[in-house]
């Protein structure tokens, strides 16, 4: 396994060059949103201003069909510039699998991927399985010789109810990287891991 100092020399020596470009892909997508803006506004108000000056095309139906087509060129527009989704995948796998590579080379990694809800009910750490769940940046592989590991970002969220009349408010149950390992050993009790804010590493049930 690499040491802090070997990732931080990584990604300073190997990644940096790479994320400045993702970076600057984002960049043109924030000048390309403003542009965007500041382009649907004055056509919105230029072409509303004309539909008004003009008596033929002054009525209900002509500014209506007139908003319409500014709307759907505006979904047209997100749709291409602020729903796409190449700067999220290209930061994935310029960074998050290269990182992951490095740390552990024969790991597998799937960015869409996720630890699934009832492993985090098979690990007793939860009771009841999440309402709620969504996750990513998924990785599978054995550390030593047959101790299989698997790991991705999760956010699993439950609803708060405090009466049975209320809709009540959704609540996090768990944020953040959960990890599954095989451990071919044998333990005298049930034991827990969990973060040290909880009172340790680990316990025995």
């Amino acid at each position: 396994m690499k040491t802090v100092e070997q990732l931080k020399e990584y990604f300073n020596n190997d990644l940096m060059p790479e994320v400045l470009q993702v970076e600057q892909k984002r960049k043109m997508i924030v000048v390309r949103v403003i542009l965007l803006g500041i382009g649907l506004l004055a056509v919105l108000v230029l072409g509303y201003l004309g539909l008004d000056s003009n008596p033929d095309l002054n009525s209900v139906g002509w500014k209506g069909l007139f908003l319409l087509v500014v709307g759907v060129l505006g979904f047209v527009a997100y749709r291409e510039i602020l729903n796409n989704r190449d700067f999220y995948n290209d930061f994935k796998t310029t960074v998050i699998e290269k990182i992951v590579k490095f740390i552990a080379p024969s790991f597998t990694y799937i960015s869409h991927k996720y630890i699934q809800p009832t492993q985090l009910v098979e690990s007793k750490l939860f009771s009841h399985l999440p309402k709620k769940y969504k996750g990513d940046d998924y990785a599978v592989g054995v550390l030593g010789r047959n101790t299989k590991v698997e790991f991705s970002e999760v956010v699993a969220r439950h609803r708060h109810r405090l009466d049975d009349n209320s809709k009540g408010e959704w609540a996090v149950t768990f944020k953040g990287l959960f990890c599954v390992a095989q451990v071919e050993r044998t333990f005298s009790g049930q034991p827990f891991v969990v973060a040290s804010d909880h009172g340790g590493a680990a316990r025995k049930a």
